[in-house]
């Protein structure tokens, strides 16, 4: 593969993607899985100063990258 090719994805959401070093031709149009997921942590955050009162939250993820990714963020 040209190591000077640029890399535009539309679907590509790994975290492992935005290391600049290794993938300095890389792009996306998406949110990283990481980003994704603080997104989510700040809307319950704020959910939870309103009057939802969330009391408890339970993450269930599998153990793959997407959803380590998601765990390690929260």
């Amino acid at each position: 593969m040209n190591p000077f090719l640029v890399q535009i994805s539309y679907g590509s959401s790994s975290v492992t993607l935005s290391d600049r070093e290794q993938y300095p031709y890389f792009a996306r149009v998406n949110p990283s899985d990481d980003r994704k997921a603080k997104a989510i942590i700040m809307l319950l955050e704020k959910l939870n100063k309103g009057e939802s009162n969330i009391n408890s939250l339970i993450l269930l993820h599998s153990g793959s990258l997407y959803g380590r990714t998601a765990a390690d963020v929260s």
